[in-house]
């Protein structure tokens, strides 16, 4: 992240309070549908006994990408898979994968991140339990 301007770390200081609001708020109820109901029944059943982290009451996860055509990427989520845009703030788009779960496309031009970069995503916890959350996470020694 070297050679960031502060331009960009307000940006994205700006995006990442907007997208967490989005992504706190409770999102419009899907049409009832039975089969996605079972999926998310079994998928809770799991997560119960098998994430720890439901403990520190995580309630969404966010995953950014970083694109050269964020326009193009956008297209193919929506037009492609069908998957719903939420949110439009021109560099950066909100893509509900789940109930809780989005993808964020990100102009790697307006973002914290450029394509040239290794690739990686950021996967970022809703929560309001942060302060056990961590502690929870330092007590796995993790590198911070």
């Amino acid at each position: 992240m070297q050679g960031l301007t502060s331009g960009r770390h307000e940006v994205a200081a700006v995006v990442m309070l907007a997208l967490l609001s989005g992504a706190c708020s409770q999102p419009a109820a899907p049409p009832a549908d039975p089969l996605e109901d079972a999926e998310t029944e079994a998928a809770a059943a799991a997560a119960a006994t098998t994430n720890p982290a439901r403990e520190f009451g995580i309630t969404a996860n966010n995953a950014f990408f970083y694109y050269d055509d964020v326009e193009r990427a956008t297209a193919f989520y929506t037009d492609t898979l069908g998957i719903d845009l939420v949110a439009d703030y021109d560099f950066t788009k909100v893509l509900r994968l789940a109930v809780t779960s989005y993808l964020i496309s990100v102009d790697a031009e307006m973002g914290m991140h450029s394509t040239d970069e290794p690739k990686l995503a950021v996967l970022s916890l809703v929560t309001d339990e942060l302060e056990a959350w961590h502690e929870y996470l330092r007590a796995q020694d993790l590198e911070f």
